[in-house]
């Protein structure tokens, strides 16, 4: 399955939970897994997520040694982070420091393909022919070596047989 959160405006999100696959979906297993089978939080009813601050977002802190957020499956955990995130914030009264910059960079690009979107242009990025070669390894490295180096796939020159992750490494001190 795969979880859309869709803002549609300052203080509500849309969920959109796409199901797929072969074999016929089992709603009341998927309702279970996501953690959307409580109606004191969730009802298919209304679709409303009911947790608060006044019902501690339904969080059960004697299952945190089994479920380390104490909540029952990962949609319930995804409408608790939005809820307890609250409003959008003004963001112009922020006090930025260098680590900020990766955060402003990707909130510009989000805005720029918004506006590819709405011209009914491709955004940067979503027009790839295919992801099959992508990876993300998990794994300890030695001093010297690059990380890019584990990807060597990623980093091949289009235009040169060569790949680019064949560079040099210097570590900083």
């Amino acid at each position: 399955f795969t979880v859309f959160e869709v803002p549609t405006d300052d203080t509500n999100t849309a969920t959109f939970i796409v199901i797929h696959g072969d074999a016929p979906a089992d709603r009341a297993h998927l309702r279970k897994i996501l953690g959307l089978d409580d109606s004191r939080y969730w009802s298919e009813e209304d679709n409303h997520f009911r947790g608060d601050w006044t019902n501690k977002m339904g969080q059960d802190r004697s299952k945190m040694s089994k479920s380390w957020t104490g909540f029952p499956g990962v949609a319930y955990e995804d409408a608790v982070m939005g809820v307890a995130a609250g409003p959008v914030a003004d963001r112009t009264k922020e006090h930025l420091v260098a680590a900020d910059a990766p955060v402003a960079r990707v909130r510009r690009l989000l805005i720029e393909a918004a506006g590819h979107v709405a011209k009914g242009e491709m955004p940067r990025g979503a027009d790839y022919a295919d992801c099959t070669g992508l990876s993300a390894p998990d794994q300890m490295i030695s001093p010297g070596v690059h990380w890019k180096d584990l990807v060597p796939q990623h980093t091949q020159d289009k235009t040169n047989s060569d790949s680019l992750s064949s560079r040099q490494y210097e570590p900083t001190t």
